[in-house]
């Protein structure tokens, strides 16, 4: 028998528990003793695997698993101490000693790796104080937090009430402009009314038509400078409804050309209008008509302000976006006094001028290009300026504008409405609505100019009454009169004439106030058309006209 098969032999030598076969007693206690040890070698094991298997977030967790085969090696061993007393696999039982040697090496080796490591680890009395310091900690931010929360809380009911306080200053603000618009236009309805009564009486001296352009001048002026602030607590209030209508900006350019080039040669300066965009002369396009022509309004009417000598350049150019996007610029160009460049971006701001003493000399408010930049970005354009002082200066004004969708092609030869439509608005009966006496004397003068038929109704009670017991064709209704307004005047006869089966007839609302807000009232209450004071002659006219025409 070669060495190797005797190593794994078990008939080469006698058992092990023959030397105790004269002791009986001896051989169970080695049994017993055995046994209990393999078992607690075995449950052991069994704990630090279940252990380590339910908390892998456990550190050093290795160590768990090499003592735990460590241990069930042992057990094995402490078994084979039991077998070999009557089963001599002496060689097997070397082999398991060896390696529960080996793996004890190994658990030695790794447990004085980690001896450093592990000596820093708190113990439960430093995890019990680090506990507490954090629980007093954690209470401490939470007393923190809640007094935080009960500032922000605080500070939240003083924004809510500064919001509330702000928003009501607004309307007071807002309701302000609008009461002192009204207690404005009232008056000036008949200033600029009369003036122009009076411009066309004959005959005047010379001192007397001077003395009239003046008033008219002066009262325009200051009807510039009203509308110039409900525009600016519009803007603020984000109250602008900017339209969105076909309209040819070429249009737009050469009429505020055709007004403004009679103000250039009154200072005798040249005014000239350069087209470098043929594409768009029969083009229509989406947006605000009357928002770009008061921007380029605002634009002109300051370059010839401040040109003594020379004149202005209009010129319009294109340029093609994405479809159906087309930026449009206008440059307006003078070789006026210029503008100092620390100052260029400032004159964008309310009240603001680019010098005092232009205030003194020119007049103006400082309104006009912060109105200008406001309607131009909520538009989606922007407005630049270059200048030099003593030079003169260019104003870029820059527009995103969508194509309408059906390019038509608009008449360019010039009419005159009023002529046109004489005919139409002669003989036509009115019943005109005022209590406002100065505004009646204005009305009457207006309506006898182009030749209309009219009664007039003191109160809204009253225009109602007349109305049911004659014809009219057209009704201009003062909103505030005694006895019922101009608006439950006109709710009650759009009823009258429901019950009646009568065609509605047009009315339109006169107010000195001037806002959407004004405007929708109108039209709720069954108005057809609003016009606010003081209106123009001819715009009037238009109305009455175009009205009557689709009735």
């Amino acid at each position: 028998m070669n060495r190797f098969e005797q190593f794994f032999s078990t008939n080469f030598l006698p058992p092990h528990g023959y030397c105790f076969l004269w002791l009986p007693e001896l051989v169970w206690i080695h049994v017993i003793a055995n046994l209990l040890i393999a078992s607690a070698y075995f449950s052991i094991p069994i704990a630090l695997w279940r252990f380590a298997s339910q908390r892998p977030d456990i550190p050093y967790r290795p160590i768990f698993l090499l003592f735990a085969a460590f241990i069930t090696l042992c057990g094995l061993t402490h078994l084979f101490n039991i077998l070999v007393l009557w089963w001599p696999a002496y060689g097997i039982e070397g082999l398991l000693m060896l390696a529960t040697g080996l793996v004890s090496i190994v658990t030695a080796c790794f447990v004085w790796k980690i001896l450093p490591k592990a000596l820093t680890l708190p113990s439960l009395k430093e995890l019990s104080s680090m506990n507490e310091t954090l629980s007093r900690s954690v209470d401490s931010i939470e007393h923190e937090v809640r007094q935080r929360t009960s500032q922000l809380e605080l500070l939240n009911q003083e924004l809510t009430t500064a919001r509330i306080k702000a928003e009501e200053a607004n309307r007071a603000k807002s309701d302000f402009l609008a009461n002192m618009s009204h207690e404005i236009r009232t008056p000036m309805n008949v200033v600029i009314g009369l003036s122009h009564i009076l411009v066309r009486s004959e005959p005047l001296t010379k001192k007397q038509q001077e003395c009239i352009n003046t008033l008219q001048a002066s009262a325009q002026s200051l009807m510039g400078l009203i509308n110039d602030l409900l525009d600016i607590e519009k803007i603020e209030s984000h109250n602008v409804e900017l339209e969105h209508k076909p309209f040819s900006v070429v249009r737009v350019v050469e009429d505020v050309f055709k007004i403004m080039d009679i103000r250039a040669r009154e200072k005798s300066l040249y005014f000239h209008l350069r087209q470098e965009c043929e594409r768009i002369d029969h083009r229509l396009f989406l947006g605000d008509e009357t928002r770009v022509r008061q921007i380029l309004l605002n634009l002109c009417s300051n370059a010839i302000k401040f040109t003594q000598k020379g004149g202005i350049t209009v010129e319009l150019r294109c340029e093609k976006n994405i479809t159906p996007i087309e930026t449009v610029f206008v440059k307006v160009i003078d070789t006026g006094i210029g503008i100092d460049p620390e100052k260029q971006q400032t004159i964008f701001e309310k009240f603001v001028q680019a010098d005092s003493s232009i205030n003194r000399k020119y007049g103006g408010s400082g309104l006009g290009l912060n109105i200008v930049k406001s309607l131009a970005e909520k538009m989606g354009g922007s407005i630049a300026v270059e200048s030099h002082l003593g030079e003169g200066s260019c104003f870029t004004l820059q527009l995103p504008l969508e194509i309408a969708s059906n390019d038509a092609s608009l008449s360019v030869q010039a009419t005159n409405p009023v002529e046109r439509i004489d005919t139409v608005t002669s003989g036509i009966p009115i019943l005109l609505a005022e209590d406002y006496e100065p505004n009646i004397m204005v009305a009457s003068a207006i309506l006898d100019e182009i030749g209309c038929h009219y009664r007039v109704a003191r109160n809204g009670k009253e225009a109602l009454e007349l109305y049911k017991n004659n014809v009219f064709s057209l009704l201009l209704m003062d909103l505030q009169m005694p006895l019922m307004s101009g608006l439950e005047a006109t709710k009650h006869i759009r009823d009258w004439e429901k019950q009646e089966n009568k065609s509605p007839v047009p009315i339109i609302g006169v107010t000195a106030y001037a806002t959407p807000e004004d405007r929708r009232r109108c039209l709720e209450s069954g108005m057809t058309d609003y016009i606010a004071k003081p209106y123009d002659a001819k715009v009037l006219q238009k109305k009455i006209a175009v009205l009557v025409a689709k009735k």
